[in-house]
């Protein structure tokens, strides 16, 4: 075996197991946004630009880089904690660059989410769960909030949409009253 290959496999390894963790640790993998789903929200979101933007759990982008496709004034903050994902996305950062875009290594659970007029993301049912307490306690009045597939369980939404994809995904968009 060449040492080229030993490294391809160690780094390969070291991948595969960092997503296994963080999958075991989050509750479930990263899961692309298919691209009808991704067409059909970017046609409901507002079409006045939000002041400032939050992907919780970006994944490896898919949402994110079309978002600020269709706002590239407004900065767009992604939050990701797994590590191949954020690496995937800062290095197609780096190679193309998107000013409006920061991508950041955290936990979005333990950030302040205050500041934001308009959240996106795509979770899963008990991710949405934790996340309704968090949104009603630090979101401010009048914040647009569009999740697909997984809606917030106490919430009543504003909104909703299905997307012509092969699950027809639901779309929801929800404001913070």
């Amino acid at each position: 075996m060449t040492m080229l290959t030993i490294i391809i496999l160690v780094l390969a390894l070291s991948g595969t197991s960092s997503i296994l963790f963080m999958s075991f640790r989050n509750g479930i993998a990263p899961t692309p946004s298919s691209p009808k789903v991704v067409k059909e929200l970017l046609l409901h979101l507002p079409s006045q630009s939000p002041k400032l933007i939050a992907e919780l759990g970006a994944g490896f982008g898919t949402l994110v880089f079309s978002i600020a496709k269709k706002y590239p004034k407004t900065p767009i903050i992604a939050y990701e904690n797994s590590f191949l994902p954020w690496l995937y996305m800062k290095l197609r950062l780096f190679l193309f660059p998107i000013r409006n875009v920061t991508v950041l290594y955290k936990d979005f659970f333990k950030e302040d989410l205050t500041k934001f007029d308009c959240i996106i993301c795509y979770l899963h049912r008990d991710g949405m769960i934790k996340l309704q307490h968090k949104f009603s306690e630090e979101l401010r009045k009048g914040t647009s909030i569009y999740t697909h597939t997984f809606s917030i369980p106490s919430w009543t939404e504003k909104e909703k949409w299905q997307a012509p994809d092969l699950y027809r995904a639901t779309i929801y968009h929800y404001v913070k009253e």
